[in-house]
């Protein structure tokens, strides 16, 4: 069972109730060690990061995956969580902004995106 699964399959409802009982803020959080159902064994890691700004700094970017609100990140802050293999949309709202991108997700890997203003969503690793 997998803490989101590829797009159009949805949640868990374990993660779901998770998520929201739990919230999605702070600097570092690991989703799908206690509060999640067990990875399989070709799940990925991804390592999302909002990259430092002087011009957006009084807003939060909100950061969510197939929809499902995963962060609330501040500036310089990360997230690191699993996904199953498939293909995502990634995207986050920043004030006004809103960006997405699609996604593929091999099996097995680790995997680093940078978040910044302007819409960027660029993978560096994986």
């Amino acid at each position: 069972m997998s803490l989101l699964a590829p797009a159009g399959a949805g949640l868990s409802p374990v993660v779901a109730l998770t998520l929201m009982i739990g919230g999605c803020s702070g600097p570092v959080q690991r989703i799908g060690q206690d509060t999640a159902p067990r990875m399989s064994p070709n799940a990925s890691d991804i390592t999302l990061y909002r990259a430092r700004s002087s011009w957006d700094s009084f807003f939060y970017m909100f950061v969510l995956v197939d929809g499902v609100q995963v962060a609330r990140l501040d500036q310089g802050e990360r997230i690191s969580f699993s996904l199953e293999p498939g293909t995502y949309e990634l995207s986050y709202s920043l004030g006004a902004t809103e960006c997405e991108k699609k996604v593929k997700i091999e099996p097995r890997r680790g995997y680093l995106f940078r978040l910044a203003p302007s819409c960027v969503i660029e993978r560096e690793r994986g």
